[in-house]
């Protein structure tokens, strides 16, 4: 294939706005980005583990690359991750030795700043409202369930405050909390009914 007709990754510059005219920088802006930045080629992905570890991914930066290893950022992963309790690997006997990071949620923001630094690499975030949602329920693990006398004193008969089950407790103090606008999305059989008819 000529040259010409390669696909090619370009880096597209955050100030440029592609409209219907012109949905790609002329050719001489992106010229001067490589040249400035060069050639892709890095690329990983962070996700989230749950509400407090997250994880990263090599991806491939362009189609005709293998994914990037992250086996490289043993090191910093370590060192940034150490003030925040720490980082594991958790291998994966089945996938042949596989396995995933496991980063305190703490290390984010230092972490993607470190990738950063690498202008040649594409960073595929954690979304910010995901973010938001891990920092919620890592407030509501800290406060843990109310007890059965604390749902009584709120105005739940004893009888059904100490029939309900401590998630159930959580889910009743949620909805109070939110001055009876909630939604429970429990799954089938945990006693949604029993929540909603607490929470009146």
């Amino acid at each position: 294939i000529p040259e010409l007709y390669k696909p090619q990754s370009v880096r597209i510059p955050e100030s440029f706005t592609p409209t219907w005219d012109i949905l790609v920088p002329p050719l001489e802006v992106l010229e001067k980005q490589k040249l400035a930045h060069g050639p892709l080629d890095k690329a990983y992905s962070l996700s989230l583990l749950n509400c407090h570890e997250f994880t990263i991914e090599g991806l491939s930066p362009r189609y005709d690359m293998p994914p990037t290893p992250v086996a490289n950022l043993r090191l910093p992963i370590k060192k940034i991750s150490r003030e925040y309790g720490g980082a594991t690997f958790e291998r994966d006997k089945q996938n042949g030795g596989m396995g995933k990071w496991r980063i305190p949620l703490g290390a984010y923001q230092n972490f993607v700043s470190y990738l950063k630094t690498d202008t040649r690499t594409n960073i595929t975030g954690i979304p910010t409202h995901q973010l938001q949602m891990a920092s919620l329920e890592r407030a509501r693990q800290e406060k843990g369930y109310p007890t059965a006398e604390t749902i009584n004193e709120i105005g739940v008969p004893k009888g059904l405050a100490l029939a309900l089950a401590p998630f159930q407790r959580g889910g009743v103090d949620f909805v109070r909390e939110k001055g009876g606008r909630a939604l429970i999305a429990d799954d089938m059989g945990l006693g949604k009914t029993i929540q909603g008819i607490a929470s009146m």
